[in-house]
């Protein structure tokens, strides 16, 4: 019985020289001592196809072995050697779990006391708590469930967040839910967001290019304020309704934004201090201050805007 993630990485090293060729295992352990959890994952299902019978047997056992763990949740860390499962945090009495909410906030814990690699929360956890991991030391964070709540700053200063992949069902990105995560560049959001709320992504220095599905309605106050490196962000359909005060401000990078909803409101310095950034307008029922789109370039598509 493998009890942690270096079971498995020892059982593929002591198995490798089985195979005609070793790469092939090389390979998947090269994604897991790098904590790409998902890519392995991946990998495997790849090797479950495989047309040898003792390799899609290996690699059968170690996908469930995987979806075991992913099922109950862990924090990794494969340099310095450090495997918890949820079951073993929950004995750590800085973890403070609301078996009723089934919430959860780690305070001490999240402020230094373990750096981990990779955060994987397991599928029973639906609540985490207002600056649940704030200033937390780690690089990328999954969940297995789906429709969980994510209170405002959980990720507050988490920076050396890099990867954050957000719950099936997500509707909001909360405020100050990344707040100064200098580092993180990778970040998928749910089609189903509606809202980015007040500087939900202030401060993320590293983050180039994001996308939204076509529900999104509102990129509230300071929501990318200082992104000083976002180039791109990429919105489907036609709902946006509101872009709030500061909302892309300092944002020195950004090469351009459509407007093409039936109608949407542009509050005060939205757009300032963007020297890049076009603004392209397609819509007549836009509202805007005289300094919404500071020293930005207009192409006004429309004839009385």
């Amino acid at each position: 019985m493998m009890n942690n993630l270096f079971d498995l990485i020892d059982e593929m090293e002591n198995v490798n020289d089985l195979f005609e060729d070793p790469s092939i295992i090389s390979e998947g352990l090269g994604l897991l001592k790098k904590h790409n959890i998902k890519e392995f994952r991946f990998y495997l299902l790849q090797l479950r196809k495989s047309k040898d019978e003792m390799l899609r047997e290996f690699s059968n056992h170690w996908f469930c072995v995987l979806e075991n763990f992913l099922d109950y949740g862990f924090l990794f860390d494969y340099k310095n050697n450090l495997f918890l499962t949820f079951d073993e945090l929950s004995k750590i009495n800085r973890l403070r779990f609301d078996k009723e909410k089934k919430a959860i906030k780690f305070s001490d814990f999240a402020n230094g006391i373990y750096k981990t690699s990779i955060f994987c929360i397991p599928f029973k956890y639906k609540y985490i708590e207002t600056g649940a991991f704030e200033g937390a030391y780690i690089e990328k964070f999954y969940f297995c469930g789906e429709d969980v709540h994510i209170s405002k700053e959980a990720f507050k200063d988490c920076i050396n967040l890099k990867t954050f992949d957000f719950p099936y069902g997500t509707k909001e990105i909360p405020t100050r839910c990344f707040f100064g995560c200098m580092s993180l560049k990778d970040i998928k959001i749910p089609d189903e967001v509606f809202s980015v709320n007040t500087e939900a992504f202030a401060g993320c220095d590293s983050l180039e290019e994001i996308s939204f599905g076509d529900k999104l309605e509102c990129i509230w106050d300071g929501a990318f304020y200082n992104c000083e490196n976002l180039r791109k962000i990429n919105i489907d359909g036609y709902n946006l309704k509101k872009v709030g005060s500061r909302a892309f401000q300092f944002c020195k990078n950004l090469e351009n934004f459509d407007f093409n909803s039936d109608f949407v409101k542009v509050d005060d310095k939205a757009f300032y201090n963007c020297p890049k950034c076009v603004i392209n307008i397609y819509t007549d029922k836009i509202t805007s201050y005289p300094d919404s789109f500071g020293d930005c370039k207009i192409n006004q598509y429309v004839s009385n805007f």
